[in-house]
């Protein structure tokens, strides 16, 4: 299962990207690059949804992967800077 602030960050990087936040509506103005904030009710009820909670689970497991490989290329570097600045060192 989801934690609130997971499902509601979903919602928000929807909202962010189409401009429309699918079946929840964002509560009261909130500027565009602004937190986003959602009803739990509304919330509950999407998760009963089998469908957006599939989506849901992908979106959230690419999210984590490409992050993931980011931090891993970014190790990759600096690994490789280290190595290169020990081998002038000698």
């Amino acid at each position: 299962m989801f934690t609130t602030g997971e499902v509601a960050e979903l919602h928000a990087g929807r909202c962010r990207r189409s401009g429309q936040c699918g079946q929840a509506a964002a509560l009261g103005r909130p500027n565009p690059n602004a937190v986003k904030f959602f009803s739990a009710v509304e919330l509950i009820a999407l998760l009963a949804d089998r469908e957006w909670l599939d989506e849901a689970t992908k979106t959230i497991g690419q999210f984590w992967k490409r992050k993931n490989a980011q931090r891993q290329s970014n190790f990759s570097l600096t690994e490789a800077v280290r190595r290169l600045n020990s081998n002038n060192e000698v």
